[in-house]
């Protein structure tokens, strides 16, 4: 069997664990398909909806400033909350976040890994959009910019470039999901 398809069944479980001691989150009281949603501390996997590959450094680099891109082998992620709903995105192999290269606002700005600093190109919002197989996929809307996280050129490639661009409701290649690091 996948193992991501054990690790989505973990993830239900716990998630419906989660619900009945904590009751549901906020979002879930909403029906409209762009609500936020809170993140947990753990080590995620983060996968792109179009293309299926996950985020990880360049090489599994830890060196600061390295393109973050999809590919095969996973990096663990940890949403770390830094105020109002807003996350930076920590590697947990070397205590990096994703990062906005020089803190850019323009389109095709490459994402790389830096320092976990109190900058906005540090901060991440996840809204909800669509639910396809059992996942939950969202945009990650970086704070300084407002652009979204997005695989260049939706891109289908290992190796592919992490980017932002303007955030689009119907670009698959900007939207995401996660699940528990195996």
């Amino acid at each position: 069997m996948n193992r991501r398809f054990v690790a989505m069944g973990v993830a239900a479980l716990l998630s419906a664990v989660s619900l009945v001691v904590a009751g549901p989150p906020a979002s879930a009281a909403s029906a409209r398909p762009a609500t936020v949603v809170t993140a947990q501390v753990g080590g995620w996997e983060i996968w792109a909806l179009h293309s299926d590959w996950c985020i990880l450094p360049r090489n599994f680099s830890a060196s600061l400033g390295e393109q973050v891109v999809q590919g095969g082998t996973c990096a663990p992620y940890d949403f770390v909350s830094s105020q109002a709903g807003w996350y930076h995105i920590k590697n947990r192999n070397n205590g990096l976040c994703l990062n906005v290269r020089d803190a850019s606002t323009a389109n095709n700005a490459q994402v790389i890994q830096y320092r976990c600093n109190l900058t906005l190109n540090n901060d991440w919002l996840m809204v909800m959009q669509i639910r396809v197989g059992g996942h939950d996929f969202y945009q990650l809307r970086n704070r300084n910019s407002q652009k979204c996280l997005n695989v260049q050129g939706g891109s289908l490639s290992p190796g592919a470039a992490l980017i932002q661009y303007t955030c689009s409701s119907t670009a698959r290649n900007n939207m995401f999901t996660w699940e528990p690091y195996a």
